[in-house]
């Protein structure tokens, strides 16, 4: 019987991981809530409000003072030197972006490198991040960490 249930928890698991993983944790919700709405309003509002929230913040005497930045932040556009200065450090080897071109690409090519840089300004001139350089993705791998012996001058 046991045996059975573990049989089946593995094939739930193979079948969808998350649908079962998911099912672990969750519980079902049960009950009802006894409070009123205003209630609830007002443990919420006197709990999470601060009295003090438009009074000025004083310094503690014995924190020194901030000095202003000694460098201004550079806020103009990148460069093209600044870009073909970045690729030129990327490894050629680097896994390519989700537009799947790799950088030896940009590294081999100017003129694609100048037409990327040219997309660079007008997204930054406009202000705006287009929607598929703000999407970033990942792959993770598992490593199989070895552990030395507990008394290493054992044989």
């Amino acid at each position: 019987m046991r045996r059975k249930k573990k049989e089946k928890a593995r094939t739930d698991f193979y079948k969808d991981p998350f649908k079962f993983v998911k099912g672990i944790f969750t519980k079902e919700k049960s009950g009802s809530l006894k409070t009123s709405k205003d209630q609830v309003e007002e443990h919420l509002r006197t709990i999470y409000t601060d009295e003090k929230n438009y009074e000025p913040i004083v310094v503690p005497t014995d924190i020194p003072p901030i000095s202003p930045p000694q460098h201004q932040f550079d806020i103009s556009p990148p460069k093209l030197s600044e870009v073909k200065q970045a690729v030129k450090k990327a490894r050629s080897a680097s896994a390519p972006g989700p537009n799947g071109v790799p950088y030896s690409v940009y590294k081999n090519s100017p003129d694609v490198l100048k037409i990327l840089w040219k997309n660079m300004r007008v997204a930054w001139d406009k202000q705006i991040i287009p929607k598929a350089w703000r999407r970033a993705e990942g792959c993770s791998s598992q490593r199989k960490i070895t552990q030395p012996p507990l008394n290493s001058s054992a044989r």
